[in-house]
């Protein structure tokens, strides 16, 4: 699994090398991606790689040049499926919402570092609303998501004077793994690379 992290990784290229996906194909088990290995400020490809990706559950993959790639066992991205879930629920009022969300919001960056967009474990009924509709009433659910990210955001409304709860809901039992380069991701079951091109250095120059 670790094969080609590990070859251009090291002194074959050593850092005379930059990388970018060229195809992509996906069905409903299988996503694959081929990235082609290049010598840095050239053009020339020495290296092409196919990684599928078996039973994938999300990715997001913008056609970037890189320079170093990763797969996590453990990842903020993975915490919908690592952690234990939770939904939260509050009741009564703030004369100050919008500071709250304002503590919300950068308390959400703070704990996700960024990979985590702010709506997604938020009540899903935000998809067509503003964030201060969540506490323009006086009860509701704020979010449903990790227990990690839940209890930041539970703290949040305690300190605001809102009576919370906070109640167990089933999450998804499955395994995954995630590959990471610059601002892309893939979360699936299992990452399997092949080379499927490779050039002479001398001939590539």
């Amino acid at each position: 699994m670790q094969e080609f992290i590990k070859n251009f990784k090291q002194a074959v290229f050593g850092d005379n090398i930059y990388i970018r996906p060229s195809l992509l194909s996906e069905d409903k088990e299988y996503l694959i991606i081929t990235f082609d290995v290049f010598l840095y400020e050239t053009q020339n490809v020495v290296q092409s790689w196919k990684v599928t990706c078996k039973n994938f559950e999300n990715y997001k993959l913008v056609n970037e040049f890189f320079e170093d790639i990763n797969i996590f066992k453990d990842h903020i991205l993975l915490w919908e499926y690592s952690e234990l879930q939770a939904e939260l629920f509050y009741t009564g009022k703030t004369n100050k919402k919008f500071e709250l969300i304002g503590e919300l919001l950068s308390k959400h960056y703070e704990v996700t570092k960024g990979w985590i967009d702010y709506k997604y474990y938020l009540n899903k009924s935000l998809e067509w609303k503003s964030i201060d509709w969540l506490f323009s009433g006086d009860n509701g659910l704020v979010a449903s998501g990790p227990t990690i990210l839940i209890n930041e955001y539970n703290t949040i409304l305690e300190k605001f004077g809102l009576k919370t709860s906070i109640l167990p809901r089933k999450g998804k039992q499955v395994k995954y793994e995630v590959l990471i380069y610059e601002n892309s991701f893939v979360i699936a079951e299992e990452f399997i690379f092949e080379l499927i091109l490779e050039s002479n250095i001398s001939e590539s120059c």
